[in-house]
């Protein structure tokens, strides 16, 4: 299960350097690309529980902002495919996990330490693909 997993990433990190090659611009692919992927979701939301919307509302600016911020990241990522390999990029993607588990601590005050062992391990497999 996990080899198909990581089939499905590679296929879709190459279709997002095709499209990002094949587009006008990366800002052109991600705003499309992130169309695409809401309207299912606005879907199932409608269909599910249309009373989830009067949160979305609620916590517009805060959902704003972290769009915004994913946005730049997925924008910052589609431009690293330009010029990297695939696998490069896929291990600096990556690397954010060392970021969440850090903010994780620092901001929820999360007991970390049963993960960082795990961290720790991803890391240093990000540096030998970086490396190879």
């Amino acid at each position: 299960m996990e080899c198909l997993s990581c089939t499905n990433i590679v296929v879709k990190l190459c279709l997002d350097k095709m499209g990002t090659h094949l587009s006008p611009s990366p800002v052109l692919f991600a705003a499309v690309q992130r169309v695409i992927m809401a309207i299912p979701v606005v879907v199932y939301l409608i269909l599910v529980s249309p009373r989830s919307f009067k949160h979305l509302l609620h916590r517009f600016p805060a959902f704003v902002t972290i769009s915004v911020f994913e946005i730049v990241a997925f924008i910052c990522f589609l431009k690293s495919l330009e010029t990297l390999l695939v696998s490069y990029a896929i291990a600096a993607k990556r690397s954010n996990v060392l970021l969440s588990v850090i903010v994780g601590r620092v901001v929820f005050k999360e007991k970390i330490w049963k993960k960082l062992p795990f961290v720790i391990l991803m890391v240093a497999g990000m540096v030998l693909i970086i490396l190879a």
